[in-house]
């Protein structure tokens, strides 16, 4: 693991229960969701996974948080990580911070 990688998934863990103050969107650790907005996806709990290495990370999940918000807030311009901004795929975000790449993917 590198050390830029190091500080974004450390990111990860900072923001974990970060909200907006607009109400747009929101972070309520793995279990909730503070806005209490529809789902629009399934929110069964229990499927986590990390797994990469050097500069190149996943982080894949069911239930909350939605990534966007996460994507969101990794990348914030007031309360985001600094230098990182966020890049959408086909099924997720890849969040980049000084040449490493955090890949957040939902496992719906």
């Amino acid at each position: 693991m590198t050390p830029a990688s190091t500080t974004l998934l450390a990111a990860v863990t900072v923001r974990i229960s970060l909200r907006d103050r607009g109400r747009t969107w929101a972070i309520g650790g793995w279990w909730q969701d503070p806005l209490d907005r529809a789902p629009g996806r399934s929110v069964t709990q229990g499927l986590r996974r990390l797994e990469g290495h050097g500069d190149r990370w996943e982080l894949a999940w069911t239930g909350y948080p939605f990534p966007d918000d996460l994507a969101i807030a990794l990348t914030h311009p007031t309360a985001g990580l600094v230098g990182a901004h966020r890049h959408r795929t086909r099924n997720g975000w890849n969040i980049h911070y000084n040449g490493a790449v955090l890949t957040l993917r939902s496992l719906e």
